[in-house]
């Protein structure tokens, strides 16, 4: 999940809101869990949703075979398809048992049929790919009105199923961003922090001194800010640092 989300895929109807994150998760939840409590109800709206997209395509359809037949017999055929395909409709809201599945079915079973009748009387001749295709949603629509599948039940759990996993996606963003959002832990007071103490420089004894060259003895001495060590022999460089070293501690 966390992969998914950090790909970008969902990142575009995510928004940058936490809080409203967590409510469009927590909402899209409810709503897949009363999906499948109260399927009843939920199948009642589906019919009269479906009754209304059956009429719409029918009327689509209808409107552009009008105009592409100019023969009268064909335009029968296809206004007698769009009354079929509204009566369908409305059988579908008006009576139990006629379901949505044998209203489907009979919808593609008219299809095919009205077009090929349509093409056997105005004898044209059709590639092997379409009339297989007619044929196909012929025996299809034959299928649906006999089998005793129910379509309602099966966009119910798939709308509850997608509701499910978008609620999931929300929830777990959420989540993300408020551990990314969480006020990091302010920083110790001075007064609090152990203060190391300052390094003490090292002690030479005389002999140590003595090992070492004269330019790095002057060195020692630059940066001890002794005066007039660049004309003095190594012997007196040794004393000025012993004696400097003896001083500081």
């Amino acid at each position: 999940m966390v992969l998914f989300l950090r790909g970008g895929i969902m990142k575009k109807y995510i928004t940058k809101q936490p809080v409203l994150n967590l409510i469009i998760g927590i909402v899209l939840l409810a709503a897949s869990i009363l999906l499948v409590v109260y399927q009843t109800e939920v199948t009642t709206i589906l019919e009269y949703l479906i009754a209304g997209v059956i009429i719409v395509y029918a009327l689509l359809f209808f409107r552009r075979n009008i105009m592409f037949y100019k023969n009268q017999t064909a335009r029968v055929l296809v206004s007698s398809e769009l009354l079929l395909a509204v009566f369908f409709a409305v059988l579908l809201v008006s009576f139990d048992n006629f379901t949505t599945t044998m209203a489907i079915g009979l919808i593609l079973y008219v299809k095919g049929a009205v077009f090929l009748l349509i093409h056997v009387y105005l004898k044209k001749s059709l590639t092997v790919e379409l009339y297989f295709v007619k044929l196909v949603l012929i025996t299809l629509g034959t299928f649906l009105f006999f089998t005793d599948m129910t379509v309602e039940i099966i966009l119910i759990y798939a709308l509850a199923v997608l509701f499910l996993l978008y609620a999931l996606v929300f929830i777990s963003y959420a989540i993300m961003q408020f551990k990314e959002n969480k006020p990091k832990a302010k920083p110790t007071a001075v007064s609090d922090q152990i203060v190391p103490e300052p390094k003490k420089p090292d002690v030479f004894t005389k002999k140590a001194l003595m090992d070492k060259h004269v330019d790095e003895l002057r060195n020692m001495c630059k940066e001890r800010n002794i005066k007039g060590y660049s004309n003095m022999r190594k012997e007196t460089l040794v004393e000025k640092l012993w004696l400097y070293e003896h001083d500081q501690t």
